[in-house]
């Protein structure tokens, strides 16, 4: 399978079960931080690569845990890890981005992954460990 057709998706949860989220730049709601596999990329680096470009935040490949493998909604394998520790205070890295703690079901009526976040996190996130911010 050709890389490009690999995603990778960060969750980062705060102590009151909110996700560390980033606007889309298309205009289309919110997102995880993530985005897609570069040629010769591991998924777990193009997943730690993409939060760093996104929301300025640094995580460890071993530090991933892999919560959830599927198809989102543009037909690519995405993979959601959920990051336990991360370094570097959040804040918007794209130009016309913003980013936010939303709660799981905040989340799900903002964004075009509604279905595939459902998939992914079926019983939500209050049973995770919050991530350990280090900022």
């Amino acid at each position: 399978m050709n890389d490009t057709n690999l995603s990778a998706v960060v969750l980062v949860v705060r102590h009151d079960s909110r996700l560390l989220v980033v606007s889309r730049r298309d205009g289309l709601g919110f997102s995880l931080p993530g985005g897609k596999v570069d040629p010769g990329e591991t998924i777990k680096i193009a997943a730690c690569r993409e939060l760093s470009e996104e929301v300025g935040c640094v995580a460890t490949p071993g530090r991933l845990v892999l919560l959830h493998k599927g198809l989102s909604g543009s037909g690519r394998i995405t993979h959601l890890y959920y990051a336990h520790k991360i370094t570097n205070a959040p804040y918007a890295r794209e130009s016309g981005t913003t980013i936010g703690w939303f709660k799981l079901d905040d989340l799900l009526s903002a964004t075009p992954f509604a279905s595939f976040y459902r998939q992914a996190l079926p019983d939500g996130v209050e049973h995770l460990k919050p991530t350990e911010l280090l900022y």
